[in-house]
């Protein structure tokens, strides 16, 4: 499922900051995950490019407190394409791309995309450097590394 979340524009996806109050996180922009994830066992999403309330949703703290802390989910989450790095480069959150890619695997987000073709195994100050992916420690992906033949 994506885009996670309070994500409802794509002109300016890449340096828009949506502030929302809690209540309406929770009782709007919050339940179609909650419905995918707790109610229909969901697993995988990807965050969106966007920030909410000062903080890109790559690395919002709502993925490791509500989704993985109080729903109990346990898939994968990805990033959007370079999503990761707009952390650092758009959003100027992080000081380094290091520190985005540390930031953003620290939040919960098990998979950061690459919007380039070229493989990406550790960030750089310029991007990435020579595969797409960056995996956390395996503790949310074992249960679905049989299903994709991995």
């Amino acid at each position: 499922m994506k885009h996670f979340f309070v994500y409802n524009q794509e002109q300016n996806r890449g340096n828009n900051n949506v502030i929302v109050d809690d209540r309406n996180l929770r009782e709007y922009y919050l339940v179609p995950f909650y419905e995918t994830i707790v109610n229909a066992h969901g697993q995988s999403f990807m965050t969106s490019y966007n920030a909410v309330n000062g903080v890109p949703a790559t690395c919002s703290p709502v993925i490791k407190s509500v989704v993985i802390g109080e729903w109990g989910f346990d898939g994968m989450i990805c990033t959007d394409a370079d999503a990761m790095q707009a952390t650092y480069q758009s959003y100027k959150y992080f000081p380094s791309l290091e520190a985005a890619a540390a930031g953003v695997v620290k939040a919960g987000t098990a998979v950061m995309l690459s919007g380039t073709r070229q493989p990406c195994s550790r960030p750089t100050p310029t991007g990435c450097s020579p595969p797409p992916i960056w995996m956390r420690p395996p503790r949310q992906l074992p249960h679905a590394l049989p299903s994709w033949g991995i």
